[in-house]
C-alpha cells in the first residue's frame, strides 16, 4: 500500500506537470492548484506536531540517560547530571497528582496511545488544562528509569493530528518530505532532458533543444536543493554538513556532470553545432544517473541508509509497511506530487522563456536587416 501511495503521488505529478506541452502556458486554475498543494504540504510538514509513545521515548533516551539513579531526583541532583535528551510524547495525564516532599516535585501517571503507562514529574503543579485534556504532547526527559520522566514543558494540548516519532530524529525527520522528493525530481528532470535530447537528435526541431536544455537546468536546481537539504540532515544526524559519504559524493559528481553540460554549451558559438553536441552530451550524461544515484552508493559502506551491508534501505524504499505510517505515506505522496508538479511548471516557464528569447532575437535581427 505504501508504494502504491507514493507511486500515485509521483504519477499525479508526472501526468499533471510533465505530459503537457511545455510551450503552452499553464491555465490559471492549474497554477492555483499547484500553489495550493505546495503550500499545503509545506504547512502540514512544518505545522503538524510530532508525538512519541513511551516505547519510542525509551529507545531514544536510554543511551544518554543515567542508569542506577534514585527513583526520584531532586532539583540539585538533576542539575548535577548530564542532561538527558528531550522527547515529545503524546499522552493523557491522570488528574490524580501527588506531591513528593523529598524531591519537591509533583507526579502523575501518563498513558500513551498504545496504553503504556509511566510516571511524569512536574517542577510546579501541572496546569488544570493539561489534567482535563484528552491528550497532550509533553517534552520529557528520562529520569534513570523507563517509567519515570521529568516534564520539561507542555508542547501542545489537544493536537488534532500528530506525526509519529522516529527515535533519534525527532524534529529533524521533517526534512524527509523535502529531501526525498527533490532528489527524485532531479532524476526525473534528467530523464526528461535525455528524452528531449534524443528527440532533437532524431528530428532536429528547435523545440526539443529548448525542452532538453530547460529540463537539464531545472534538474541542476533540484540537485542543488537535494544536496543542501541532505547536508542539513547530515549536520544534525552525522555531525557535519559534509562527510564525503558515498551518497553525498556521488550526488556532487552528478551535479558537476550536468554543470559541465552548460560549460560545454557556453564554449561553443550559437547555432546547430552547439545544440547537437549539447544534446549528445545530455544523452551520455544520463547514462551515469542510475549508476551514481542507485548503484554505486549501495556498493559502498555508507552513513546513508542502503549502503553495503545495511539492511535498512530507508523508509521510502523499504518493503516494511511500518517504515512509514499511513499519515506519513499520505504526506510524502502529496510532497512527491507537489514537487513534481512544481518541476513541470518550472520546466514550462524555462522553455517559454527560451522561446520568447529566440523570437526577440529574430525580431531584432530582422529589424537590423
Amino acid at each position: 500500500m505504501k508504494h502504491v501511495l507514493l507511486g500515485l503521488g509521483l504519477l499525479v505529478g508526472i501526468i499533471g506537470g510533465l505530459l503537457w506541452a511545455p510551450e503552452r502556458a499553464r491555465p490559471l486554475w492549474w497554477q492555483a492548484l499547484v500553489l495550493l498543494l505546495c503550500t499545503a504540504v509545506v504547512v502540514a510538514v512544518l505545522w503538524i506536531p510530532i508525538g512519541a509513545t513511551w516505547r519510542d521515548a525509551v529507545i531514544a533516551s536510554r543511551a544518554g540517560a543515567p542508569e542506577g539513579s534514585l527513583p526520584l531526583l531532586s532539583r540539585q541532583e538533576a542539575a548535577q547530571r548530564a542532561p538527558a535528551p528531550e522527547v515529545p510524547v503524546l499522552v493523557q495525564v491522570s488528574p490524580n497528582v501527588q506531591y513528593d516532599s523529598l524531591s519537591g516535585m509533583w507526579s502523575a501517571e501518563a498513558t500513551d496511545a498504545a496504553g503504556q503507562r509511566a510516571v511524569v514529574l512536574f517542577e510546579s503543579p501541572p496546569p488544570e488544562e493539561l489534567l482535563r485534556a484528552r491528550q497532550a504532547i509533553l517534552r520529557v526527559s528520562r529520569q534513570g528509569s523507563d517509567v519515570l520522566w521529568r516534564v520539561q514543558r507542555v508542547a501542545q494540548l489537544e493536537p488534532a493530528v500528530v506525526l509519529p516519532y522516529i527515535p533519534g530524529l525527532d524534529e529533524r525527520a521533517r526534512i524527509l518530505y523535502f529531501h526525498v522528493p527533490l532528489a527524485w525530481g532531479a532524476v526525473l528532470a534528467y530523464a526528461v532532458a535525455m528524452i528531449a535530447a534524443v528527440a532533437y537528435l532524431r528530428r532536429r526541431q528547435p523545440r526539443w533543444e529548448y525542452r532538453a536544455n530547460a529540463a537539464a537546468l531545472v534538474g541542476v536546481l533540484y540537485t542543488v536543493l537535494a544536496t543542501v537539504t541532505g547536508a542539513i540532515w547530515a549536520r544534525f544526524n552525522w555531525g557535519a554538513f559534509w562527510n564525503w559519504d558515498p551518497r553525498q559524493t556521488t550526488i556532487l559528481v552528478l551535479l558537476f556532470i550536468y554543470l559541465a553540460y552548460f560549460a560545454l554549451r557556453a564554449s561553443l558559438p550559437e547555432g546547430e553545432r552547439r545544440w547537437r553536441l549539447g544534446n549528445v552530451y545530455l544523452v551520455f550524461a544520463f547514462v551515469t544517473v542510475p549508476f551514481l544515484v542507485f548503484v554505486l552508493p549501495r556498493l559502498m559502506e555508507s552513513l546513508h541508509p542502503g549502503g553495503r551491508g545495511d539492511v535498512n534501505i530507508g523508509p521510502v524504499l523499504s518493503a516494511d509497511p511500518s517504515a512509514l505510517n499511513p499519515l506519513k505515506q499520505i504526506l510524502l505522496s502529496a510532497a512527491f506530487a507537489a514537487f513534481t508538479l512544481l518541476l513541470g511548471w518550472l520546466w514550462s516557464l524555462t522553455v517559454r522563456s527560451r522561446v520568447l528569447q529566440e523570437r526577440l532575437m529574430h525580431i531584432t535581427a530582422g529589424g537590423e536587416g
